[in-house]
C-alpha cells in the first residue's frame, strides 16, 4: 500500500469509487413507458398489444434503454424462473402422460417377468428424460439442482437394462 492511500483513519471522500451516473435526461418517456408495459404485461408480445405498437418496437425501446443503462432489465427472468404455463392443453397432456408411466412402472416391478415387454418404453422414457434436462443444462436453461433429476432417471433406466437382462419373456423364473 502505498504512502499517499493511507494518511489517516479516515477515508478521504474524493477517494471513494461513486458510482457513474445514470444518463436520465438520454431516456425518454417512451422507453419508461415500454419497460413498465413490459413489467405489467410479463412480455413483450402483450406489451405491444397494450402499447398499440409493434413488438419490435417495444422491444427495441427496452433494448436502447438497456444500453444507456449499461443493465440487462430481463436477463434473469425466464432463466431462474420457470414461465407461467401458456399451453395448459401440452402441461396437463404431459402431466397425464407422466402419471400414467408412473402407474405402469409399479405394474412392471409386480411382475417384471409377465410385463418383460414393457421394459424396453421404460428404458426409452427414463433416458430419453435424463438427456433432455442434460440437454436444457448445457443450454443453461436448467438450474444445476435440478440435473440431480437426470440422474436419477438415468439411473432407473440402467436398472431397467439390468431387470430386463436378468429376466426373459414367457419364463417363470429370472435368469
Amino acid at each position: 500500500m502505498s504512502a499517499t492511500a493511507v494518511t489517516s483513519d479516515r477515508i478521504s471522500p474524493d477517494r471513494v469509487a461513486r458510482p457513474p451516473a445514470i444518463p436520465l435526461e438520454d431516456l425518454s418517456l417512451e422507453q419508461w413507458r415500454a419497460l413498465l408495459a413490459v413489467v405489467d404485461a410479463g412480455g413483450y408480445a402483450r406489451a405491444a398489444l397494450a402499447l398499440h405498437k409493434s413488438q419490435s418496437a417495444v422491444t427495441y425501446a427496452v433494448q436502447k434503454m438497456e444500453t444507456l443503462l449499461g443493465v440487462k432489465m430481463f436477463e434473469v427472468i425466464g432463466r431462474n424462473d420457470p414461465p407461467p404455463i401458456t399451453h395448459p392443453g401440452f402441461y396437463y397432456g404431459f402431466l397425464s402422460a407422466g402419471l400414467a408411466w408412473q402407474f405402469a412402472f409399479f405394474v412392471i416391478a409386480r411382475d417384471p417377468v409377465r410385463f418383460h415387454p414393457m421394459m424396453i418404453p421404460s428404458v426409452i422414457e427414463k433416458f430419453s428424460y435424463g438427456a433432455s434436462l442434460t440437454a436444457l443444462y448445457l443450454q443453461h436453461r436448467l438450474h444445476p439442482s435440478d440435473l440431480m433429476f437426470a440422474g436419477i432417471d438415468t439411473l432407473f433406466g440402467i436398472l431397467f437394462i439390468v431387470a430386463y437382462s436378468r429376466t426373459s419373456a414367457g419364463s417363470g423364473n429370472p435368469r
